[in-house]
C-alpha cells in the first residue's frame, strides 16, 4: 500500500521533535504529525524562521499554537547541540520520536571547519546530531524511533570512515561528494545504534529515512517556509520525471519516526529519486563493523558524548 500520512491514526498524547523543522522537508513532516494529533517541538538556529513556521503550522494544521514549541539547535554546534539537550532534559519532555532532519547540502567550494575545528558538512549533518541524541537518550519514551536522514546520493559506494572529516581530502574537495560523504556517515551511525540498541536489549528503534531528491520549487509556496524564486521553479518543474516535492519527500521521515512495522537498522524511503515510500534493507556498507567502530569512535570523541 502507498504510505499516507493522512492515514496514520490518531496520535493524541505523543511527542516528536524534529530538527531543521522551520521549512522545507523538516517543515512538511511538523505539519503531517501535527494533522495526525501529535505534539511538536520545531528545533532550528532562527528564532525569526521557527516563529514563522509556528505561525504556518498552526494555521495549517487548525491546532492551538501550544502545541507546537520551538528549540533553539545549531547542529553545526556541538556546543549548540549540548545545550539544546539541556532545555530538553530541564523541560522534563518525554520525546516519542526524534527526526533528525537539520542539515547542509550545498556546502562551500573549499573545505571549511567550524570554529570548533571539525568539517562543516560534517558537523552539521552528524556530529551535532550524534551529541544531542546521545544526551537525551533518557527523555525518550519506550520503543521512541531516532530517525536520521540519509540521502539517496549515499545509497551506493565504499566507506570506510578512516578520514571521517576529510582531512587528508582537502586538496580534492568536492561539495557534492562531501555532502555524499556525510550522508553515509549518518546512515553509518543510524545503522550502527541500531545494533547497540539491539545488543542492550533496549526497545529504542534507529531507523535510516530518506526523501528521494524532493525539490522545493515543486512544492506550495509559503512565506517564511518555502519561496523559491521563478528560475529555481522553472528548473525544478523540469526535473519533475524524476523528482519530487518535498512534501512527498516528507512521508518518509513520518513513517519511519510512527510506523511501528518499522524495524531498527531499516531503510525507509521510496525506491530511488521518487515514489511510494517502501521499507527496504540500509545499504550494505552498514554492515562493515569495522567501519562503524572507527567511525563511532570518532564521534564520541570529537563530542564528548559517550552513550550509555
Amino acid at each position: 500500500m502507498t504510505w499516507d500520512p493522512a492515514h496514520i491514526g490518531d496520535l493524541t498524547g505523543r511527542t516528536y521533535l524534529i530538527t531543521g523543522a522551520n521549512g522545507g522537508i523538516g517543515y512538511f513532516a511538523a505539519d503531517q504529525l501535527l494533522h495526525a494529533g501529535a505534539d511538536v517541538i520545531v528545533a532550528g538556529r532562527n528564532p525569526a524562521k521557527l516563529d514563522a513556521a509556528i505561525a504556518a503550522l498552526s494555521a495549517s494544521a487548525k491546532v492551538p499554537a501550544a502545541g507546537i514549541r520551538t528549540l533553539r539547535i545549531d547542529t553545526s554546534s556541538v556546543a549548540s547541540s549540548k545545550r539544546a539537550a539541556d532545555d530538553i532534559i530541564e523541560s522534563g519532555t518525554r520525546l516519542d520520536g526524534l527526526i533528525l532532519n537539520a542539515g547542509l547540502v550545498k556546502g562551500p567550494k573549499t573545505r571549511t571547519v567550524t570554529d570548533e575545528g571539525h568539517e562543516l558538512l560534517f558537523a552539521t549533518n552528524i556530529l551535532g546530531h550524534f551529541a544531542f541524541v546521545g544526551s537525551v537518550l533518557g527523555e525518550l519514551a519506550e520503543a521512541a524511533h531516532i530517525v536520521w536522514l540519509g540521502s539517496s546520493t549515499a545509497i551506493k559506494g565504499d566507506y570506510d570512515f578512516t578520514d571521517p572529516e576529510l582531512d587528508r581530502a582537502a586538496a580534492s574537495y568536492k561539495p557534492m561528494k562531501v555532502y555524499a560523504h556525510s550522508k553515509a556517515a549518518t546512515t553509518m551511525v543510524g545503522a550502527e545504534a541500531a545494533r547497540r540498541f539491539a545488543a542492550a536489549g533496549s526497545s529504542l528503534v534507529s531507523v535510516i529515512a530518506h526523501p528521494g531528491y524532493a525539490l522545493g520549487g515543486r512544492g506550495p509556496v509559503g512565506p517564511g517556509i518555502n519561496e523559491p524564486t521563478v528560475k529555481e521553479r522553472i528548473v525544478d518543474t523540469l526535473q519533475a520525471s524524476f523528482s519530487q516535492t518535498k512534501e512527498l519527500g516528507a512521508h518518509a521521515l513520518v513513517r519511519a519516526a510512527v510506523d511501528p512495522a518499522v524495524a531498527g537498522g531499516q531503510f525507509v524511503g521510496p525506491k530511488g529519486y521518487k515514489g511510494p515510500t517502501q521499507i527496504g534493507e540500509a545499504p550494505k556498507y552498514t554492515t562493515d563493523q569495522a567501519a562503524a567502530d572507527r567511525l563511532w569512535k570518532h564521534l564520541e570523541k570529537a563530542t564528548g558524548v559517550i552513550w550509555p
